[in-house]
């Protein structure tokens, strides 16, 4: 849900935890004095009853959007528009039009829908509120024109004034891995292009395509593309690195706002852990709480015990901090002196960092992983799951035998087995050593197709 309150920032944040708010975030006060969230309210409650509830801890007036995809909507709805003053509330629905399709459950993303509601009753509540760009009927016609959910999306600011809920976008994305370093790079390799400093065999530092891109209103491609081959060159690091190994992701959006990511390798029992925090001092994140349980025993796993545990937990625990933030965990987290001067030189100035900084390609038919490469990946292939053979030599083995018992039993007459005559499950054997051997082969090529996708090479 897209909530718009006139409320300030700290009155929202109590008031969302009071309903049971556990996931969203939480935007500065404009100068007008709203403040706008993205939310999940209980699920367990109807479309109305979650107005309902905001309505009654939100006395000040607010306006709501809740839409298919992000939102638990009926199939026949594909948005809802809510505005209350404490006591009068107005919807307006849009519904798929009857011809569109729903795949998987889930509105397709590109239904056609139109407005099933008058939204006169809406509007007004909307222009009481003081938040109406234009006059309720030219507004009317504005919400009726919608035909899909992005145009919805991008005529609402348009019609309705509202501070926007976009999060500062990162000027600054910084991976500090603690793991093999020739792992780390081949990895680094398949996902796409990175800029790489190894300060020593335990660390390295690197930064993505997107550190320092800003996303541009008109036209966000490029960020988006950025963003898909960070994610991509995160996702790679962390498969395959150990239990004992780690990736830490540190974004920085202005100079006192930062957020933090650590994810740690396979353990034992084939699990992964991932841990989060933000220290921003006009945003809050409602999933915080969740992201840092476990954190102090995670980073402790990886790094060793901090210097002050105590100073530590209050560092991870808050939800702004004054001074640097990244500068005290890597001293809790006894980091070289050599690699904290590094990190600060990437999350402080990305384009110099990548002057003297190793540029890895990405994996191509032009610039393939050399033979050092493959085998330190290949050397971690089991934690992605495309490393095993067991179950494949398992099936192979067995069709091998029954098929060569099979074959023997009828070219011997049953004397293999010290037989009078071919015995009446020849053909069973031979039969099954074909078909388990049609498996075995099926697995094969499934494990081979698997690991070359965990080496970023086209099958």
């Amino acid at each position: 849900m897209i909530l718009v309150a006139r409320v300030p920032h700290d009155r929202l944040v109590d008031a969302l935890r009071e309903v049971g708010c556990e996931m969203g975030r939480i935007g500065p006060t404009d100068e007008r004095g709203w403040t706008a969230a993205d939310v999940e309210l209980p699920l367990d409650l109807t479309v109305d009853a979650r107005f309902a509830l905001v309505d009654r801890h939100v006395a000040g007036g607010w306006l709501a959007l809740v839409e298919h995809g992000s939102d638990d909507l009926p199939l026949d709805v594909a948005a809802v528009l809510a505005a209350g003053t404490g006591g009068r509330t107005a919807t307006a629905r849009y519904v798929p039009d009857d011809a569109e399709p729903v795949t998987h459950g889930m509105l397709d993303e590109d239904a056609s829908i139109h407005l099933a509601d008058d939204p006169d009753d809406l509007l007004r509540v909307v222009d009481s509120l003081g938040c109406l760009r234009e006059p309720v009927v030219r507004a009317a016609d504005g919400l009726r024109a919608v035909h899909d959910l992005a145009v919805l999306l991008r005529t609402l600011p348009r019609l309705i004034e509202v501070p926007r809920l976009d999060a500062p976008p990162s000027r600054s994305t910084t991976y500090l891995v603690r793991g093999d370093v020739d792992v780390v790079r081949a990895a680094a390799r398949t996902g796409g292009a990175a800029w790489v400093r190894s300060v020593d065999e335990r660390y390295t530092v690197l930064v993505t395509a997107v550190s320092g891109v800003v996303p541009d209103d008109d036209d966000r491609s490029g960020f988006v593309d950025a963003v898909r081959a960070d994610s991509q060159v995160l996702g790679r690091i962390t498969s395959a690195l150990h239990a004992d190994e780690a990736v830490l992701r540190l974004d920085r959006s202005a100079p006192d706002a930062w957020s933090w990511t650590l994810d740690t390798g396979v353990d034992a029992r084939a699990h992964r852990s991932s841990q989060w925090g933000n220290w921003h001092p006009r945003w809050t994140y409602l999933d915080d709480a969740e992201g840092r349980s476990g954190a102090p025993r995670a980073f402790a796993a990886v790094f060793g015990p901090p210097r002050d545990p105590r100073r530590f937990q209050e560092l991870l625990d808050a939800g702004a901090w004054p001074g640097d933030p990244v500068a005290e965990l890597l001293q809790h987290l006894q980091v070289p002196a050599t690699t904290g001067a590094v990190v600060a030189e990437a999350v402080g100035d990305p384009d110099r960092f990548r002057h003297g900084a190793r540029r890895l390609d990405p994996v191509s038919k032009s610039s393939p992983l050399t033979a050092h490469e493959r085998t330190a990946l290949l050397s971690r292939a089991s934690l992605a799951g495309a490393g095993h053979w067991a179950r494949e030599l398992v099936v192979g083995a067995v069709a091998l035998v029954a098929l060569v018992l099979g074959v023997g039993l009828a070219l011997t007459d049953g004397a293999m087995l010290g037989l009078d005559e071919t015995p009446g499950f020849s053909g069973v054997l031979i039969f099954g050593g074909i078909a388990l051997g049609v498996v075995a082969l099926l697995l094969v090529t499934t494990r081979r197709g698997e690991q070359k996708r965990f080496l970023g090479e086209r099958e």
